[in-house]
């Protein structure tokens, strides 16, 4: 027997040779279904049996029992001699059938369904932040000055509790017990920022507009973590904050969370001071290259065919490179604009110096301002932000 692929079990019924005749049809053991003879004797009716080993027999029942009442589609049309006018409203009035229980229960408004547990999607933005539908016909000045537009699920929570004193002592997602939220009509919530997490935390953490103070967020975090008994992804969690989330007291989460960040250590070496003076040399890792970028410059190499690019520059292109290259050799240090539009050989002029200056054993950085594609170009290009590590200022 074998699992169809999205299927019924593929059951194996061998020709065992025997041969019954049912309705004029011989039938041997391979049309015989799976079936239960204490099933079949017990309800004296047909009962097939099949198994189920997949975790898709899990959706098949759930969909089976909650498909709802069984449904057909059918129009009601005047006769072939009439003219035919397709009205959807009357045949819809015409078509519709409720049973009686269901008539009762709509004319005395008894519930016909429910949601357990109630779900109610909360909006988690920073201030300014939240998405705004309109349509593509409004003009964008109103609908920014639209005050209805100001307002989401976040800034009516907040300006609530600064309002109602007793709203203060509930979180942001226990406020729906308390509050009904009507959305305005062109308003929509969203969640779009890098920072969703902080705001996530001090909603859902802290009441009535409390801040988000010290580094409670990162310990409730790390605790959460140490729960999987993972030490080895705990410390990369550990690292991740140390780098990312600029915690104010980096010491006091190594202290409190230091026997679940060395728990593996912890099994061979019981000395908690020894745990913490380990060297690296201990683990088998190739040595720190202090000078890891110079090396990579100094092994970046030269296309050859770029050296013989210097005998074809026309003139002016000429007069350039041997400037350039005096100023090289004679450690000047003069710095060169060089401008003109496309294609008048700008980058072959690159090209040509720096197979050349990198063909004396010296470095030649390619970096392009900001263009990682027009980067690609150059033998080696680097953009000027990650080659220099400049930061990217993402507003004004």
């Amino acid at each position: 027997t074998q699992q169809g692929k999205d299927s019924y079990p593929i059951y194996r019924r061998r020709d065992d040779g025997q041969i019954v005749e049912v309705r004029n049809a011989k039938l041997d053991n391979r049309w015989v279904v799976s079936y239960n003879p204490t099933l079949l004797m017990r309800y004296n009716c047909h009962i097939n049996v099949k198994i189920a080993c997949s975790i898709k027999s899990v959706k098949y029942l759930y969909k089976y029992i909650y498909k709802g009442h069984d449904r057909a589609s059918f129009s009601v049309d005047k006769s072939e001699n009439d003219d035919i006018v397709i009205n959807e409203i009357k045949q819809y009035q015409d078509a519709r059938c409720i049973t009686p229980s269901e008539v009762a229960y709509m004319l005395y408004r008894f519930p016909l369904y429910y949601v357990s547990p109630p779900v109610l999607q909360l909006a988690v933005h920073l201030e300014g932040m939240h998405m705004v539908s309109f349509k593509s016909t409004s003009d964008l000045n109103e609908v920014a000055k639209d005050p209805k537009n100001q307002r989401s699920m976040v800034t009516e929570w907040f300006k609530t509790n600064v309002e109602e004193p007793e709203a203060r002592k509930f979180l942001y997602i226990e406020f729906s017990d308390w509050f009904t939220w009507k959305k305005p009509q062109n308003v929509g919530s969203g969640e779009n920022n890098e920072h969703k997490l902080v705001v996530l935390y001090m909603q859902t953490h802290l009441k009535g507009n409390g801040l988000l103070l010290f580094d409670s967020y990162l310990d409730d975090t790390l605790t959460e973590c140490a729960m999987s008994k993972m030490p080895s992804s705990l410390r990369q969690m550990f690292a991740i904050i140390m780098v990312f989330s600029e915690p104010n007291n980096i010491l006091k989460l190594w202290e409190k969370h230091f026997n679940s960040l060395s728990k593996d250590f912890r099994r061979t070496i019981f000395d908690s001071h020894e745990v913490q003076q380990r060297d690296l040399d201990g683990f088998g890792l190739p040595k720190l290259d202090e000078n890891r970028e110079l090396n990579e410059d100094y092994a970046l190499g030269f296309d050859e065919d770029h050296l013989k690019i210097v005998q074809t520059l026309n003139a002016e292109l000429r007069a350039r490179f041997d400037e350039i290259m005096d100023n090289v050799t004679s450690e000047k240090g003069r710095g060169f604009f060089v401008d003109g539009p496309g294609g008048t050989g700008k980058i072959y002029l690159y090209k040509a110096l720096i197979a050349t200056v990198r063909s004396m054993g010296l470095i030649a950085v390619a970096t392009i301002a900001t263009s990682e594609i027009a980067a690609s170009i150059m033998p080696g290009g680097h953009t000027a932000h990650s080659r220099f590590k400049i930061p990217i200022k993402i507003a004004n």
